[in-house]
C-alpha cells in the first residue's frame, strides 16, 4: 500500500479517536448507613437541654449528658441483624447510669430504630436533598400508651412527614466540625393550637450529631406569638454532640 495512503488512514483514525465524546457515570447518592454507621463499639455523647411546659406551674428546664453506645448484636424473628444500643445518662462530671436499651437495624437500606418499643424509620436510601418518607409507618394505637400529661398523648406522633435537605453541607456543633452532613426535617401536625416539628442532623461516618424536637400545645389562640412564649403544655428537647468515636 502506498505510504501516503497509510499516513492518511492513520491521521484519520487519530482524528476520529481524538474527537470521541467521553462519558462518565453520574455520582452515586450515598446510602443511609453511611450517615448512620452500624458497628459494635461506636458511641456518641450529647449535651441535652430540655424544657417541659405547664399551664399552671413554672416551666421545668433541665440539662444532662446522654451517651448512646452500640454494645452488641442479635437476630430478630425474621433473621435480620439488629444492633443493641445502651443509653446512659449523667449530670456533667457525674457517673454514667444505664437509662434505656434501644435497638437499630439496616432494613433494606433503611435505618430503623426501636425506641421505647416504638419503631421509627430514621433514614432512607438514597440520601439526597428532596427525598421524603413516612417515618412513623409502624406506629399504631398510640392513644392507649400512658403519659404524665394528657396534652402529651402520643397520638401527636401520627402521620409525620420526613424529608432530606442540605445533603453534603458542612456543620459545626460544640466546636466539632463535620464536613458532610444531611439534615432530616420532620413535620407533624401544625395549627393554631398545636406545633410538632423536629430537626435532626447526621454526619457522614459518625451518626446523629444534632436534634431539636418540639411538641407544643396551647388554648390561647395567638397567631403572631412565638410558640416558646405561648405554649401551655408540651416539651422540647435539644441534643448536640460533644464527643464521639
Amino acid at each position: 500500500m502506498n505510504r501516503n495512503i497509510l499516513l492518511a488512514c492513520s491521521v484519520s483514525i487519530g482524528m476520529l479517536t481524538g474527537c470521541q465524546d467521553t462519558f462518565t457515570d453520574p455520582p452515586t447518592a450515598p446510602l443511609a448507613d453511611e450517615y448512620y454507621p452500624l458497628e459494635v463499639g461506636r458511641s456518641i455523647t450529647y449535651q441535652v437541654d430540655s424544657i417541659e411546659y405547664y399551664e399552671t406551674v413554672a416551666n421545668d428546664t433541665a440539662t444532662w449528658e446522654l451517651k448512646e453506645t452500640i454494645v452488641d448484636t442479635f437476630y430478630d424473628n425474621q433473621g435480620r441483624l439488629n444492633f443493641r444500643i445502651e443509653r446512659s445518662i449523667r449530670q456533667p462530671g457525674g457517673n454514667w447510669q444505664l437509662s434505656e436499651v434501644w435497638s437499630v437495624l439496616n432494613n433494606e437500606s433503611k435505618i430503623e430504630r426501636t425506641e421505647q418499643n416504638l419503631k421509627f424509620i430514621r433514614l432512607i436510601s438514597p440520601v439526597e436533598t428532596g427525598g421524603e418518607w413516612n417515618a412513623h409507618l409502624y406506629l399504631s394505637d398510640l392513644s392507649t400508651i400512658p403519659v404524665n400529661q394528657q396534652c402529651n398523648n402520643l397520638s401527636f406522633l401520627e402521620d409525620w412527614n420526613y424529608s432530606y435537605k442540605e445533603v453534603g453541607a458542612s456543620r459545626t456543633f460544640n466546636g466539632l466540625d463535620f464536613n458532610n452532613t444531611a439534615t432530616v426535617m420532620q413535620t407533624g401536625e401544625q395549627n393554631l393550637i398545636e406545633f410538632n416539628e423536629c430537626e435532626e442532623v447526621y454526619a457522614k461516618g459518625v451518626g446523629m450529631v444534632y436534634r431539636f424536637f418540639r411538641h407544643y400545645t396551647t388554648q390561647n389562640i395567638c397567631p403572631e406569638c412565638e410558640w416558646e412564649e405561648n405554649t401551655e403544655c408540651g416539651y422540647s428537647v435539644k441534643m448536640s454532640v460533644i464527643e464521639y468515636n
